[in-house]
């Protein structure tokens, strides 16, 4: 289902404008519900809860169900579910790239220090007379740099992607 194509229109755009109305979305993709429970997950009143109820069936976002003890619930329509599916999988990208973004740049900051902090650290030199010129571990060193290089270099090419999730969708 997260493969198939939504055509995202206005009715659609002006209907996930709300934030209520998302919320709404999420809190039914966990199971159907009356106004009334609406009502009472959100904290508004239930007229509010059905006018914003109305805007995303307009929008096929949701749709109604009525069973054999006239309760109306409202589910989610396969769009509104698609929308919902979309939404994650873009966050969890977000959170994988600045992720790995962050560890390999702490990685390489800390590859740095080690090697700079082996060349300064006193306790290398074993005598007071013992002056031999610093040495610096330079394979860690440049370890640490191409980390750095890396990590920047990964960010910008998830950036500037076609299909990145960092840039909004028209």
């Amino acid at each position: 289902m997260p493969d198939e194509i939504v055509e995202i229109d206005k009715t659609t755009i002006n209907a996930l404008a709300s934030s209520t109305r998302r919320t709404i979305l999420k809190t039914i993709k966990c199971r159907p519900m009356t106004v009334s429970e609406l009502g009472r997950v959100l904290a508004i009143n239930k007229s509010a809860v059905f006018k914003h109820l109305q805007i995303l069936q307009s929008a096929d976002l949701i749709t109604k169900q009525s069973n054999d003890n006239e309760f109306v619930y409202y589910t989610l329509t396969m769009k509104g579910d698609c929308i919902l599916e979309k939404e994650g999988a873009n966050n969890k990208k977000i959170f994988f790239v600045l992720s790995t973004f962050f560890c390999v740049f702490i990685i390489g900051l800390l590859m740095i220090y080690s090697a700079i902090n082996r060349a300064i650290n006193p306790a290398t030199i074993t005598q007071y007379w013992d002056y031999s010129p610093v040495t610096i571990d330079i394979p860690l060193l440049l370890t640490g740099f191409l980390s750095l290089i890396f990590a920047v270099i990964f960010l910008i090419y998830e950036m500037k992607k076609k299909d990145s999730v960092f840039k909004k969708s028209n």
